[in-house]
């Protein structure tokens, strides 16, 4: 399935991110699939929760939009960050 394959481009990608950030978790992210992109939505989200477990992305959302196109792009990262 395609759809673990990107997924787990993306949990990777999310965790390089948080870390960049020193955030403590990620309740949120957001991503676009064109409709060529030939990523099916439902098991996109199967991949992503199942696939989230015991990662920084493990308690997130993932959000999906639907774009023109071939592109599977990350649109978004919402994190709690540690002010002080």
């Amino acid at each position: 399935m395609h759809e673990y394959s990107v997924v787990e481009a993306l949990i990777q990608r999310v965790a390089q991110e948080v870390a960049a950030r020193g955030a403590q978790s990620v309740n949120a992210v957001k991503v676009s699939i064109g409709e060529l992109s030939g990523v099916d939505r439902a098991l996109l989200q199967e991949a992503f929760e199942s696939l989230r477990v015991g990662t920084v992305c493990a308690g997130a959302k993932l959000e999906v939009t639907h774009a023109d196109g071939d592109e599977i792009a990350l649109e978004g990262i919402e994190m709690k960050v540690d002010d002080g």
